[in-house]
């Protein structure tokens, strides 16, 4: 039952003022509960908050999902549960990437990263000096959620930001030989917006080339490489359409047949 009020207060929280935390003083009471041996909170009492923060209208949202994440964390340190999944991490990711604050976002996915992968699987937690097991087998929902963040901020370094959490992607699911992180569209398709609204005069044929680029990896791998789909294309499109350059009606009707 307890559990529903969560629920019923955090689906309430994009319409009105104080929803999430009244979600929170429940999550908090469950957790307290829960320390002195009652039935606590589980994994999805915690993303179920953390949701309803990220989609408040309240300027601190993203702080107070960063606040729960870290107390999942201190719970499953100290009593072995609630352990936070890449879902959690994306939440709190896209938290702040909705608050055009792509800094924090980064920061949270080094969390995760953190928290989920190194070569036996193990991860050390926040305070650095605790291990644990818990596994995330796909990671991409958090890169993407970041890379997302970096590709709509407006800031001068996005495209360079958001590159280089791509080629963390490539190495990682490299490493582990388990695909964590292959970049997926989304991925590719977020690279290619930092690139389109950063304004910058070579935009254009940077983001054609990255379209062209993933139709031939795609077929030198068989298939196995992402496919460019529809919003790839309306990108690379807008691109040119955005810039001044004489034969950009060329190149839009070239993309479009």
């Amino acid at each position: 039952k307890r559990q529903l009020v969560i629920l019923a207060h955090a689906n309430t929280a994009t319409q009105r003022y104080g929803a999430a935390a009244a979600a929170e003083d429940w999550l908090r009471y469950l957790s307290k509960i829960h320390t002195e041996g009652g039935p606590g909170p589980d994994n999805v009492s915690f993303n179920t908050v953390m949701k309803a923060w990220r989609s408040s209208p309240e300027n601190k949202g993203a702080d107070r999902a960063l606040e729960l994440l870290n107390l999942m964390l201190k719970l499953y340190r100290d009593h072995e549960q609630v352990a936070p999944c890449q879902y959690s991490f994306s939440i709190v990711i896209d938290a702040f990437a909705k608050r055009n604050r792509p800094k924090e976002a980064e920061d949270v996915l080094k969390m995760s990263l953190a928290f989920s992968i190194d070569p036996e699987h193990a991860a050390v937690g926040p305070e650095q000096d605790t291990v644990f097991t818990h596994f995330v087998a796909d990671l991409r929902p958090c890169f993407n959620a970041a890379i997302n963040g970096w590709a709509k901020s407006g800031d001068n370094n996005a495209p360079e930001r958001a590159d280089a959490l791509l080629f963390d992607m490539r190495s990682i699911g490299k490493e582990t030989q388990a695909f964590l992180a292959e970049p997926d569209v989304l991925t590719y398709a977020s690279c290619m917006e930092a690139y389109a609204r950063s304004g910058r005069p070579d935009a254009p044929e940077i983001v054609e080339s990255r379209l062209y680029a993933m139709l031939e990896q795609h077929r030198n791998q068989n298939g196995r490489a992402p496919l460019p789909n529809r919003t790839v294309f309306d990108i690379a499109i807008r691109t040119w359409h955005k810039s001044n350059k004489k034969f950009r009606a060329e190149r839009m009707e070239e993309l479009l047949r």
